[in-house]
C-alpha cells in the first residue's frame, strides 16, 4: 500500500473518530438539555430549549452517518485518486458550522423570550401597583368628597418605595348623562324621554342634526326590533353584524352605532361666538354598562353647564346657569330649591334626572418605572358608607 494512501486511512480513521465523538456529546448534550428545561416553568423558554436539543440531535444524526459514511469508504479496495480527504473535512465544517448556528440561534431566542417574559413580569407588577393604588383611592372617596364638593378632584401623583410612579385620575361619571339611559325599561309617567334629553346634548356639542344618531342608539339598546336602525340594517354591511338590544358595555360598541365614529367625539374648532355650542361629548357623556328600569340621575352640584341645560331643556339654559353659579356657594342639598327656578310641571318632568350625590366614579392609575408602563381602570359605585368595584379594565 503506498504512503499516501496509508495516510490518507489514518485521516479518514480520525474523520471517522471525530464524527463519532461528535454525535456521542451531541447525544448526551441533547439529553441535558431536555431534562434541564423541564426545571424552568416558562414557556417560553422552555421552548427554546427544546429548540436546542432538537438540533443538538439532528447534528448527532448527521454525524453518525458521516461516520456510517467512512466506515463504507475505509471498507473499499485500495484505488488511487479515489479517495479524498478534503471531502471529509469539509462535511465536517459543514456539520460543525451547523452545531454554533442552531447555538447562536437557540442562545438568540432564549434571551428574546427571557427579555419578553421579563417586560410580561414588569407589566404584571405595573399593574399590580396600580390596582393597590386605585383600592386606596376608592377608601379616601368620603373624604375627597367632602373636601371636594364641585367633583373637581386634583390629580394624585406618588412614587412607591419600589421607584413605581403612580398617576391617579378620579372621575365624577354621576355628573355626566349616560347613554344606557336609553336602554331604560321603565319610565316614570310624564317625565322628559332620555332619547329627548341626549339630543339636547348633542346639540349643545355642536350636533345640529342629532336625531339620526340618538334614533340608532335608541334602536342599538332597545329589545325590540321595531325601529329603522334594527338589525337588517347593520347585516347589509361588510362585515355584517347584528344590534346588541341591550345595555351598551363598551365606548368601541357605540362606535359600531350609525353616525357614531372616533372622529364624531374628537375635539374640532367651532366658529360660535362665546362657549355657546361649543361643548365636549366626552365631558358630558358617560357610560356606565349596567341594566337599569329607571334612568340614572345627575348630580346638580357637580354636572357641567350643558348637562344641565341639556335635562331641563334648552329653553330653560338661563336656569341652568344660576343653578352652575349657586352651586359655588353652597352645594344643594335637595333638588326641591330648583323648583322654584323652573317651576312645579316642568320641574316633575326632570325630577328623577336630578340627584344631589354621585353613586358612580371611574377611577384611573397609571403606573411606571423606567421605560414600563401599564394603567388601569376601575368603575366604582357607592352606596351608603360601602364601596363596590363593579368592572376592573386595563388601559394601554
Amino acid at each position: 500500500m503506498p504512503p499516501s494512501h496509508a495516510r490518507r486511512r489514518r485521516r479518514l480513521k480520525r474523520a471517522r473518530t471525530t464524527c463519532r465523538v461528535i454525535s456521542a456529546l451531541s447525544v448526551l448534550l441533547a439529553l441535558t438539555v431536555a431534562v434541564s428545561s423541564l426545571l424552568t416553568r416558562d414557556h417560553a423558554v422552555r421552548l427554546a430549549w427544546w429548540t436546542l436539543s432538537g438540533g443538538l440531535m439532528v447534528v448527532s444524526g448527521l454525524c453518525s452517518v458521516g461516520g456510517r459514511l467512512l466506515d463504507r469508504i475505509l471498507a473499499l479496495a485500495y484505488r488511487r485518486k479515489t479517495i479524498r480527504s478534503g471531502g471529509v473535512l469539509l462535511l465536517v465544517l459543514v456539520i460543525t458550522a451547523v452545531l454554533a448556528l442552531l447555538t447562536t440561534t437557540s442562545i438568540a431566542l432564549i434571551h428574546v423570550h427571557a427579555r419578553s417574559a421579563a417586560r410580561r413580569l414588569e407589566r404584571e407588577r405595573l399593574l399590580v401597583a396600580a390596582a393597590w393604588k386605585i383600592r386606596s383611592a376608592a377608601g379616601n372617596l368620603p373624604r375627597l368628597i367632602s373636601r371636594y364638593p364641585g367633583g373637581n378632584f386634583p390629580v394624585n401623583e406618588e412614587v412607591t418605595p419600589d421607584d413605581i410612579s403612580l398617576v391617579t385620575r378620579i372621575t365624577d361619571l354621576s355628573a355626566r348623562f349616560d347613554l344606557n339611559n336609553l336602554a331604560a325599561r321603565r319610565l316614570p309617567a310624564g317625565i322628559r324621554p332620555p332619547t329627548a334629553i341626549l339630543a339636547d346634548l348633542l346639540t349643545l356639542c355642536g350636533d345640529f342634526q342629532p336625531l339620526e344618531r340618538v334614533e340608532a342608539l335608541k334602536d342599538w339598546v332597545d329589545p325590540d326590533d321595531q325601529g329603522f336602525y334594527e338589525s337588517d340594517r347593520y347585516l347589509r354591511q361588510k362585515p355584517p353584524y347584528r344590534c346588541a338590544d341591550t345595555f351598551l358595555r363598551s365606548w368601541n360598541e357605540v362606535l359600531l352605532v350609525k353616525g357614531f365614529s372616533k372622529s364624531y367625539f374628537a375635539p374640532r374648532r367651532r366658529s360660535f361666538p362665546r362657549q355657546a355650542f361649543q361643548a365636549d361629548p366626552l365631558r358630558c357623556l358617560c357610560l356606565i354598562p349596567i341594566a337599569r328600569k329607571q334612568p340614572l340621575p345627575v348630580n346638580v352640584n357637580t354636572a357641567p353647564q350643558p348637562v344641565l341645560a341639556a335635562i331641563l331643556g334648552l329653553s330653560s339654559q338661563d336656569v341652568a346657569r344660576r343653578i352652575a353659579a349657586s352651586r359655588q356657594i353652597r352645594p344643594y342639598r335637595s333638588p326641591e330649591p330648583i323648583r322654584l327656578l323652573l317651576g312645579d310641571e316642568t320641574f316633575q318632568r326632570v325630577r328623577p334626572y336630578l340627584a344631589t350625590r354621585s353613586s358612580f366614579w371611574e377611577i384611573t392609575t397609571r403606573a411606571s418605572r423606567g421605560t414600563a408602563a401599564a394603567g388601569i381602570s376601575a368603575l366604582v359605585k357607592r352606596e351608603a358608607d360601602s364601596i363596590h368595584f363593579l368592572r376592573w379594565q386595563e388601559r394601554p
